[in-house]
């Protein structure tokens, strides 16, 4: 005795449970209706139940290979959304390398670092310039640009303006790595310096394969082993593809005290012959800089192939600041948190800051650095005096 059971089947507006029980002489098939209850049993030859189970089994399986059908195509049409420009509303579910997401907003970096940074006209204008031409023509390489000066002079904070000038998501973007000398290379052993260089081959790769346009950001480069940055040297290189993958859009910054000495020295003859630091020769100075980074011992560019080879792009001079400029740092994060920032609010502000040349005090040691947490401290304790 042989059997086959069906679950449901659908009759004259009715569903039917349905069984059968098949022999070798006859073939009984029962309909039981899921609402009435009502049996109903009928008798046919074997052939005619054999093809009616074949109807219904094609039935079945062309419908579920519908249902996969429309399942794959509805996946596709997300994936193509995804990778598109213009699909909406896709591209606001997810970050796309595309217009959508990635974009160089020139005059909104302008304004922000015209509003935000003091003191560093020369370095504005070449970042603006160094990008817009980077976005505008087919660049032969990657940017890389090296940003050295003292402490507190906005380095990081221009790296960040960069970055949200370019990414929907500004510093969260899946396609902005950002490695830190105390937290991602904190040994510096041989093996570790081996295992770190790889950590960073396979960061640029894969982070490249997602968009041809990411950031890449080195941060305490003066810190880090002088081999490091080395291992870079293939991705900012003149090569049209590295194992199909295209790294010249890409843009590597690095950030470093490196040079400082050499960036105050001109900074300091410059003022003492009476001339504007506006009028500081660009050509001038980063000669003279990254003669001094490459001979730095200890620093990370300290003999570096990458400044042998020429491959990086403007290595960017950050200015001391001087007392006027951390007066507009204070003054502008006074107003920002409510504060009223008057001379003698400014003057207690400065009294925790250190001025250099000892014998005549030009520049602020700190630049701005310190700016922001002293004018919590003396906005409160006024606040508190007032109340």
């Amino acid at each position: 005795m042989l059997s086959k059971k069906l679950n449901f089947i659908e009759r004259n507006g009715d569903v039917y449970r349905f069984s059968s029980r098949v022999s070798f002489n006859k073939c009984n098939y029962y309909l039981k209706s899921v609402s009435t209850k009502q049996l109903f049993r009928h008798e046919k030859s074997c052939d005619q139940y054999i093809l009616f189970l074949k109807t219904q089994l094609q039935s079945s399986a062309h419908e579920l290979v519908m249902a996969h059908y429309c399942i794959i195509s509805f996946l596709l049409l997300l994936l193509s959304a995804h990778f598109s420009v213009g699909m909406w509303p896709f591209n606001s579910w997810w970050e796309g390398c595309n217009e959508a997401w990635v974009k160089f907003h020139k005059e909104a970096l302008r304004n922000d670092l015209k509003d935000n940074v003091f003191g560093q006209d020369l370095m504005i204008d070449i970042v603006l310039a160094s990008l817009e031409g980077h976005f505008t023509y087919s660049p032969q390489k990657a940017l890389v640009l090296s940003l050295h000066g003292p402490p507190g002079t906005g380095k990081n904070f221009v790296a960040e303006k960069i970055v949200r000038s370019i990414y929907g998501k500004g510093t969260e973007s899946k396609f902005v790595k950002m490695f830190n000398k105390a937290r991602d290379f904190p040994q510096s052993s041989p093996l570790k310096i081996i295992e770190y260089k790889e950590k960073i081959k396979r960061v640029i790769e894969k982070t490249t394969q997602l968009c041809e346009r990411s950031i890449y950001i080195f941060d305490e480069v003066h810190l880090m082993d002088n081999s490091l940055i080395d291992v870079i040297k293939p991705y900012i290189d003149f090569h049209s593809k590295i194992d199909y993958i295209d790294y010249r859009k890409n843009i590597f910054i690095f950030l470093s005290n490196s040079g400082s000495k050499a960036i105050n020295s001109v900074a300091l003859n410059h003022y003492k012959e009476g001339k504007r630091r506006e009028h500081i020769s660009y050509g001038q100075i980063e000669q003279e800089l990254v003669k001094a980074i490459f001979n730095e011992k200890g620093g990370g560019f300290w003999n570096c192939r990458l400044l042998e080879a020429h491959l990086i792009s403007h290595t960017i001079p950050f200015l001391p600041l001087e007392i006027v400029h951390v007066k507009k740092c204070i003054e502008k994060d006074a107003i920002i948190k409510g504060f009223n920032p008057t001379t003698s609010f400014v003057k207690e502000v400065l009294s925790f800051l250190t001025f250099v040349p000892i014998h005549n005090p030009i520049f602020v040691e700190e630049g701005c650095k310190l700016v922001y947490d002293k004018v919590n401290l003396i906005g409160m304790k006024t606040r508190r005096i007032e109340l």
